[in-house]
């Protein structure tokens, strides 16, 4: 024992990663002009609502991660009938009837509508795979700042010059 506690609860968990690789996992990205999401449903009852609440539950925390500049707002026991409105940047808004609808089937039609294509995504993440304030992998962009045109040479390349003007070797000399 240590400090009062089992070994055994001293063990890691590994419950943050799992968790972010299941919102990792998400494939919907929304297009830019997505403003708002709203989700109306009941919690208690109707049978109608059960595919949006299981939408809810599993698919909604991956389409939140993925798009952290959409509004997410849920309404329970507001509507009559469960339903999703989608509000754009141009005041346009369109509303998706998921009464009686799988998870899936509403995913795919909020992907329908709402979603970016293959090709918009993939130049997406080309775009912001590059940039040129990333240094340390090459990969990325340059492995070190003094690669840059106009920066003070890297010293495992060039060696520096033994400069005595600041303000500490000057403390130094006037003590002795």
């Amino acid at each position: 024992m240590v400090h009062g506690l089992k070994m055994s609860k001293l063990k890691p968990t590994f419950g943050f990663v799992k968790r972010l690789e299941f919102l990792s996992s998400g494939k919907l990205y929304l297009k830019d002009s997505v403003k708002t999401i709203t989700l109306s449903y009941e919690t208690k009852g109707s049978r109608g609502n059960y595919g949006i609440r299981s939408f809810i539950s599993q698919r909604l925390p991956t389409i939140q991660f993925k798009n952290p500049n959409v509004q997410v707002v849920l309404f329970k026991n507001e509507e009559k009938f469960p339903n999703i409105w989608i509000y754009f940047n141009d005041s346009q808004k369109i509303m998706l009837d998921v009464e009686g609808k799988t998870d899936e089937e509403i995913y795919s039609e909020l992907s329908a509508v709402a979603g970016k294509t293959e090709g918009q995504v993939q130049r997406a993440l080309k775009k912001a795979e590059y940039n040129p304030a990333n240094f340390g992998d090459s990969r990325k962009g340059r492995l070190c700042i003094c690669e840059v045109p106009g920066q003070i040479p890297c010293p495992r390349r060039v060696p520096l010059r033994d400069v005595k003007h600041s303000w500490h070797d000057k403390k130094q000399e006037s003590a002795v």
